[in-house]
């Protein structure tokens, strides 16, 4: 058996398992936290799986899923944190965060970490487009500074020497810096140049541009706009992610077949239907996608490019139109 038809077989087992009640394999290792998450209140959440947080209870309820837990906890200002057993159906809210984590099969813990405001990239500084320096203590309060100026829409601090440089422009190109942190605006509402036009600004990691998407309410990544893709694409870690969050369950799974790579090559995988997601101001239901192995990249294909009258890449812009 290749290693590929190891991975597809190792998903499909975990979506079997998960749906019986048995307790999923997490792929996380030393409780590291999984994909940050975004409940539907604009709440951000770190995601840990297998991972109990003992103490700090206030409150405990018997909702039907770990997405209502969540919705739960971000709608209460005292909820800090919660847990979720997912085979007793329990939801345990945290009036505190700070509760050390402990390996639990099939408990899910959340803990909130505010509304997202900046992309945040460690050891990435981004030469030019500065329009001010300032010589703040922390970073934090860098990060605070270009928040609270509307013409501010990315930043860059150097730890060593305590500096921000306040930028003009979000659409910022990152290099390698170990003494830098650089954070870049996340757009409250997408600009319309035009009429009927939609456009959402590119993230550059490295001169590949890439646009972030929400997927199914609860993960916010980064993909790859490539028309040369089929459909959408993503690696089974995300797979797996979303099945813990029950954001996948069995009506979502097709058959195993064929899918199209970015390269042009065609290659087994499974096929999954993407329940939603949102570019932008746009939110697309239904969504076909594949699901190939971990080293997969996030590719946003052609099943949802053609969803919209017409698409394009704005080089000046660094934007995506879509219509």
């Amino acid at each position: 058996m290749s290693a590929s038809q190891k991975i597809r077989r190792g998903f499909r087992w975990v979506l079997l398992v998960g749906f019986v009640g048995v307790a999923l394999p997490t792929e996380v290792s030393s409780l590291e936290p999984e994909r940050q998450t975004v409940s539907r209140s604009h709440e951000q959440f770190r995601i840990y799986a297998d991972a109990d947080a003992p103490g700090f209870d206030y409150h405990q309820e018997d909702p039907p899923s770990l997405s209502y837990c969540q919705s739960r906890c971000a709608e209460d200002a005292k909820c800090r944190a919660f847990t979720y057993n997912t085979a007793k159906k329990v939801c345990f809210l945290k009036n505190k965060a700070s509760a050390r984590l402990r390996f639990n099969a099939g408990a899910i813990t959340g803990r909130k970490s505010g509304a997202k405001k900046f992309i945040i990239r460690k050891k990435r500084d981004a030469p030019g487009n500065d329009y001010e320096r300032l010589d703040p203590p922390t970073l934090t309060s860098c990060e605070r500074l270009c928040g609270s100026a509307p013409e501010c829409k990315a930043f860059t601090y150097n730890t060593a020497k305590k500096v921000c440089f306040l930028k003009h422009k979000g659409n910022i190109s990152l290099v390698p810096f170990k003494e830098a942190v650089a954070g870049i605006k996340v757009a409250q509402t997408p600009s319309t140049p035009e009429s009927g036009l939609t456009e959402v600004p590119l993230v550059n990691y490295g001169g590949t541009f890439k646009v972030p998407v929400l997927i199914n309410d609860v993960m916010m990544l980064h993909f790859t706009v490539d028309s040369g893709a089929s459909s959408v694409t993503i690696p089974m870690d995300v797979a797996s992610t979303l099945v813990r969050t029950g954001t996948i369950d069995a009506s979502d799974i097709g058959s195993e077949g064929n899918c199209i790579l970015a390269d042009g090559s065609e290659t087994r995988c499974d096929k999954v239907r993407i329940r939603k997601l949102k570019v932008g101001g746009h939110v697309i239901q239904n969504v076909d996608g594949v699901v190939v192995d971990v080293q997969g990249e996030l590719l946003l294909g052609q099943s949802f490019l053609r969803r919209f009258k017409s698409w394009s890449i704005d080089n000046n812009r660094q934007a995506l139109i879509l219509e």
